[in-house]
């Protein structure tokens, strides 16, 4: 099993410079200016890189045939540091990963020089890791807040849609009351109406009869019948 290649921060580089440890792997440099000439690799920095590359081959090789123990291991974020010995000789390994493929490897003979070249390599891995950490929570913030602002939103269209509804039957209750307002007042005109024809054809009527009551109140006089004088009858 070969160790992947991966990209890998700019600062593992100054790590190894300032712990005066060898580079095992290219690190990209900063572009040369326009114009000035780019100088090759040295065969030293060549012989290192390669040498580096073979060391990390010849550990992944131990530890596919599991021939190596690690002794102790710190992962923080992407990064884990171990530091191991091999099963049939003394020999140590301060194995730096990235993203779970070996990155870089220190072969150390004795465990006092292996100790402090894990120690420092474990405590940098863990400010670096801080921003890595930091990311991956600012990331799953994201998202929630991303879910949070859906989960707001089809609310808010929920609770829109629910007071236009209650606005348009507020309108059309609105609108009822004011037909049943016109008709009441239709309604009340037309009592109204025939409320003074009714006292009008009351009077009327208490008029009539009060005229058939004068008028009934003498009888009326038969007719005179001029009559004969009485006489005695001729014998």
């Amino acid at each position: 099993m070969r160790a992947s290649r991966h990209i890998v921060p700019l600062t593992l580089v100054s790590l190894l410079v300032a712990v005066h440890l060898p580079v095992s792997a290219a690190t990209p440099e900063a572009p040369a200016a326009a114009g000035t000439p780019v100088e090759a690799p040295s065969a030293t920095a060549a012989q290192e890189t390669a040498l580096a590359q073979g060391q990390a081959a010849d550990l992944q090789r131990l530890v596919d045939e599991g021939a190596v123990r690690v002794l102790r291991s710190t992962s923080n974020g992407d990064y884990e540091t171990r530091l191991l010995v091999e099963k049939e000789r003394v020999v140590f390994y301060v194995a730096m990963y990235y993203q779970g493929a070996i990155w870089r490897v220190f072969r150390k003979s004795t465990l006092n020089h292996a100790e402090p070249v894990y120690a420092k390599l474990a405590k940098q891995s863990a400010a670096w890791a801080d921003d890595d950490i930091q990311r991956k929570i600012l990331a799953s913030r994201k998202r929630e807040q991303e879910d949070a602002l859906q989960t707001d939103q089809a609310r808010a269209l929920a609770l829109s849609r629910e007071v236009a509804a209650m606005e348009a039957d507020q309108e059309r209750i609105a609108e009822q009351r004011k037909a049943v307002t016109a008709e009441r007042h239709s309604a009340e005109k037309d009592n109204q109406s025939t409320a003074a024809e009714i006292d009008r054809l009351r009077a009327q009527i208490r008029q009539l009869e009060s005229q058939l009551a004068g008028t009934s109140g003498t009888a009326p006089r038969a007719p005179r019948v001029a009559r004969a004088s009485q006489q005695p009858a001729a014998k």
